[in-house]
């Protein structure tokens, strides 16, 4: 939920400039790579770890982009100006659109401002929702960020309210901020009340972004970094929360489940589509150039390639086996889509800050 529209890796543009179809074919698989990442990474360390260390993640997370994001944030968008309800309804409203979000924003008045993050869940694509321990989103995700906007504007007046959850049987996730008349204690920045029918959305009154300011290149980028920063912040905060091996094994578990649910899509978003080694070392390329990866790629034989990359997005300095870990995408992804190919990796060289990967169709069944 934070405006994030700094390029890193390789920029699009140095040359001759990317058209923007393909800017878009990029950045949207990309964003989905990433945002899957890291619907994948919080259910696996559910899985390694527990619902209490599920809900302190997404506490953590959310908690620490709403410290780092938040004003510079609402000076970004041209909305630090508002009164705080309207302000703060906008930002999420306005930096969720950006990052793919479907999105609702009803102004009742000045003082109460509803926002609706709308179906389907951005996080947990297909069933995984109905798998998430009952008050994570509420006690973790919703509670840890939204409460704290008045705080960060100067106001300990203003009261974020939950009233849906999806997790929940609900059709989404709702609330509304209201300025209250009177300064809150901490225990009241946040409040939940259920509510059956609330305010219908009407987009001709919903926020919109100045072209001028937001052409489309710099949305569909800071969309793809969006997903980016919430992979790398996950993969940080476990760090911090259970420790390198066992984060090493989340990261692994999430790269393999995800390589099985995501390789054919991505292949098709991408229009690299085909089984033979030929197609993945298209796709492999596809997914480098969409997140920005530095590689250089050689093919020895019709029947091999050869990729060489600087560094591993979305990671800043990552450790061998964080990459060996996150390197399990593509090694699950081959053999998704043929059981002929070996992928292989060889680590990178101190200082080089470089690794290899081979793709060979090994003429036979692997698997």
């Amino acid at each position: 939920m934070g405006v994030r529209d700094s390029e890193a890796g390789r920029p699009e543009g140095r040359g001759a400039p990317v058209p923007i179809e393909t800017l878009r074919v990029r950045c949207n698989a990309s964003a989905k790579l990433w945002q899957r990442m890291f619907g994948a990474l919080t259910l696996a360390a559910y899985r390694e770890a527990g619902a209490e260390t599920l809900r302190k993640l997404w506490w953590e997370l959310e908690h620490e982009h709403h410290k780092d994001y938040f004003v510079p944030g609402l000076k970004k968008l041209g909305i630090d100006k508002l009164p705080p309800a309207v302000a703060a309804a906008q930002y999420h409203y306005l930096t969720n659109v950006i990052g793919g979000l479907a999105m609702h924003y009803m102004e009742e008045s000045p003082r109460k401002v509803w926002i609706r993050y709308c179906a389907p869940a951005w996080t947990y694509a297909g069933v995984a929702l109905a798998g998430v321990p009952q008050g994570v989103r509420r006690h973790g995700t919703f509670s840890s960020w939204h409460p704290y906007n008045g705080v960060s504007m100067g106001t300990r007046r203003l009261q974020w309210v939950i009233t849906k959850m999806m997790d929940e049987g609900d059709p989404y996730d709702e609330g509304y901020f209201h300025e209250v008349d009177r300064d809150l204690a901490d225990s009241e920045l946040v409040r939940c009340q259920p509510a059956e029918r609330t305010p219908e959305f009407d987009p001709a009154k919903a926020p919109k972004f100045d072209p001028a300011d937001w052409p489309e290149p710099r949305l569909l980028k800071a969309k793809r970094n969006f997903s980016r920063d919430y992979t790398e912040r996950t993969v940080a905060t476990l760090y911090a929360m259970i420790g390198t091996h066992r984060t090493h094994a989340v990261v692994r578990h999430a790269s393999r489940t995800m390589a099985v649910q995501l390789a054919q899509e991505l292949q098709r978003d991408l229009g690299t589509t085909g089984s033979d080694v030929d197609a993945f070392v298209r796709t492999v390329a596809g997914i480098l150039d969409a997140c920005g990866q530095p590689y250089k790629l050689e093919r020895p034989s019709a029947k091999a390639a050869h990729f060489v990359l600087d560094g591993l997005l979305p990671f800043k300095d990552p450790a061998d086996e964080l990459r060996d870990a996150y390197f399990q995408f593509f090694v699950n992804a081959a053999r998704v889509l043929n059981g002929h190919l070996k992928v292989e990796r060889t680590p990178y060289r101190r200082g080089a800050e470089q690794e290899s990967w081979t793709i060979e169709d090994a003429g036979r069944w692997l698997w």
